[in-house]
C-alpha cells in the first residue's frame, strides 16, 4: 500500500479527491491533506509518502515550490499536479521540474482513477527496481575472499559469463574501471597459504589495496586483476615486491604484466600471459592468444605492419609467417598454401583465415553479426586507408544503406564505427611505437590511415592514451 497526501486550497476539491475515490482499490491510502504548500512540505515531511497530488496555484507556497523543496529532500516521490485553464506556464515549470501526470480541473472520476493506475504502475516499477538493486548489492557482499578467489579463477579460464556472481562484479566494477590488467607472479613451485598471502599483503602495501580489484592462485601462479591507471608503473612495483618477498622467503619470483583490456576480456589476457612461458616470440603469443575473429585481425595486422615498417621484403614476410604459424600449432606449416600470396592485403587474408580456421574460430552465424565481421575485415585489411569511412564501406563493399550498416554496428559492437576505428587505430600505433625503437612516428601515423604532418595523429594519440606519441615512445 502507497502513502498518498492531497494538497489543495479549494476544500471541496480536497475533500472530494480524498474521500470520494476508493483509492484502497488501487493500492493507495490517503495519508493526510493539507490546505497549501508550507503545511503540504510538513506533513510530507513528517508522513514521508510514496504520492502527492498538489494543486499548482495555492497561497503562501505554491505547488510548484512545494515540489521544488521536497524533490530535494525526497526525489523517489510521484507529484501529480491539479491545474485550471490557462495555467500553461506553471504546468511548464512542473514538467521540467520531472512532473509527468497532471489532472485539469474540474477532475471527472475516470480521470482521476486513470491517473491512480499510472502512478501506481510507475511505483511499482521504481519498486521493483530498487529490489533488483539491494539484491545485486547483497550478493557482492556475500562474495567473502574465497568466492572472489573462485569467481576470478573462472573469469580467468573463460567460465564466467553465465554466473550472477560475475554479472553483479561487472556492474560494480564495469563503468568505474573500464581497462584492466594482470600481474601474474610466477613461483618456482606451488605456494602454501601463508606465502600466498604475504604476497597479496606486500604488493597491497606497495600499491594501495584499491587497486586490487581481485586475486587468486593457479598452480604456481598468484593472479592480479588491476586497475588499468596504475599498469605505467607496474614494472619498478612488481620488481620491488619481487625483491621484498625474497627477503622474507628466500623464493625468487617471476612478475609479468599483461596488455590492458576490458573486462570481459580477462581470459584472453591470461592466455596470452601463459603462452609468455612457452614462447620468448612476442608475436608468438600475441597471435597464439588471439581467440575471437575481432582479436585475430588486431594481431594479424599489428603483426603485418610491423614487418613492413622494418622494410621486410614480401617473400620474408611469407617466411616469418611460416615461422610463425609453425611455432603457434607446434607443426610446420605448408608453404604451398602461400602460392597465391601477392602483396599485403592477400598475406593478411591467409595469415587471418588460417589462424582462424586452425583455433575452430567460427566466423559468426548470425546474419548481422556475419556483417560486422564483413565491416571489421575490410577495416583492419586497409586499415591505412584514411578514406575508408562507414559511407565508402557501404557503397562500395556491403552494399547497404549508410544509416543502416551504422546502427547495426553499434547494435553489436556497442560503439559507433567512427569511435571504433579511431580506437583501435591508436592502438595499433602505441604498440608499434613501443616494439620498434627506431620508427618514425610520422611512418606509424600513415600506416594507421592518418595524414603524415602528424596533427590530427598527435591530437587522437594524446587524448586517447593520456601522452603525445614522442612521450610515449620514449617511455616517459
Amino acid at each position: 500500500m502507497y502513502k498518498m497526501i492531497v494538497i489543495d486550497d479549494e476544500d471541496i476539491e480536497r475533500e472530494c479527491l480524498a474521500s470520494l475515490i476508493p483509492w484502497k482499490d488501487y493500492g493507495i491510502e490517503v495519508a493526510d491533506t493539507a490546505w497549501n504548500g508550507i503545511e503540504g512540505l510538513e506533513k510530507i515531511r513528517a508522513l514521508k509518502p510514496e504520492i502527492v497530488i498538489t494543486d499548482i496555484k495555492m497561497p503562501v507556497m505554491s505547488g510548484i515550490e512545494l515540489i521544488r523543496k521536497a524533490k530535494a529532500e525526497f526525489p523517489q516521490i510521484v507529484f501529480a499536479v491539479l491545474s485550471g485553464y490557462g495555467e500553461y506556464e506553471y504546468t511548464s515549470q512542473a514538467m521540467e521540474l520531472g512532473v509527468r501526470h497532471y489532472l485539469l480541473k474540474p477532475c471527472k472520476e475516470e480521470q482521476i482513477i486513470k491517473m491512480a493506475q499510472k502512478v501506481r504502475a510507475e511505483l511499482d516499477e521504481m519498486r521493483e527496481l530498487e529490489e533488483s538493486r539491494r539484491r545485486e548489492q547483497s550478493r557482492l557482499r556475500r562474495l567473502k575472499p574465497r568466492a572472489q578467489a573462485q569467481l576470478f579463477a573462472d573469469m580467468l579460464e573463460g567460465r564466467e559469463d553465465g554466473s550472477l556472481d560475475y554479472r553483479a562484479f561487472l556492474e560494480e566494477h564495469g563503468e568505474k574501471y573500464p581497462q584492466i590488467f594482470l600481474l601474474v607472479m610466477k613461483f618456482p613451485k606451488i605456494p602454501d597459504y601463508l606465502e600466498s598471502f604475504s604476497l597479496t599483503n606486500i604488493l597491497a602495501e606497495l600499491m594501495g589495496e584499491d587497486h586490487i580489484l581481485l586475486s587468486t592462485s593457479v598452480e604456481q601462479e598468484a593472479v592480479y586483476l588491476l586497475d588499468d591507471r596504475i599498469r605505467g608503473d607496474m614494472e619498478p612495483v612488481a620488481e620491488r615486491v619481487r625483491k621484498e618477498y625474497f627477503k622474507l622467503f628466500s623464493i625468487d619470483l617471476k612478475p609479468v604484466i599483461s596488455e590492458s583490456g576490458e573486462i570481459p576480456a580477462v581470459s584472453s589476457l591470461y592466455r596470452g600471459i601463459r603462452a609468455e612461458g612457452e614462447s620468448t616470440d612476442p608475436d608468438v603469443r600475441a597471435l597464439g592468444a588471439a581467440d575471437t575473429w575481432e582479436q585475430v585481425f588486431f594481431e594479424v595486422r599489428l603483426f603485418l605492419l610491423k614487418m613492413k615498417l622494418g622494410q621486410m621484403p614480401l617473400e620474408r614476410q611469407k617466411d616469418r609467417v611460416y615461422e610463425v604459424l609453425s611455432e603457434v600449432f607446434r607443426s610446420p606449416a605448408d608453404r604451398e598454401d602461400t602460392e597465391s600470396v601477392r602483396d599485403e592485403k592477400s598475406l593478411f587474408e591467409y595469415l587471418s583465415e588460417t589462424l582462424c580456421r586452425e583455433k575452430k574460430i567460427k566466423e559468426p552465424e548470425d546474419k548481422d553479426a556475419r556483417r560486422v565481421y564483413g565491416i571489421l575485415r575490410e577495416f583492419y585489411r586497409n586499415i591505412g586507408d584514411p578514406e575508408l569511412s562507414l559511407q565508402k564501406l557501404s557503397r562500395e563493399v556491403m552494399f547497404m544503406n549508410e544509416d543502416y550498416l551504422g546502427r547495426l554496428f553499434y547494435r553489436q559492437m556497442k560503439k559507433r564505427y567512427s569511435a571504433y576505428t579511431v580506437e583501435n587505430r591508436i592502438r595499433i600505433a602505441a604498440r608499434l611505437l613501443r616494439q620498434i625503437p627506431d620508427v618514425r612516428i610520422s611512418q606509424v601515423a600513415e600506416e594507421c590511415g592518418y595524414p603524415a604532418d602528424g596533427q590530427c595523429f598527435s591530437r587522437m594519440f594524446k587524448k586517447l592514451i593520456g601522452q603525445t606519441p614522442s612521450e610515449y615512445k620514449s617511455g616517459e
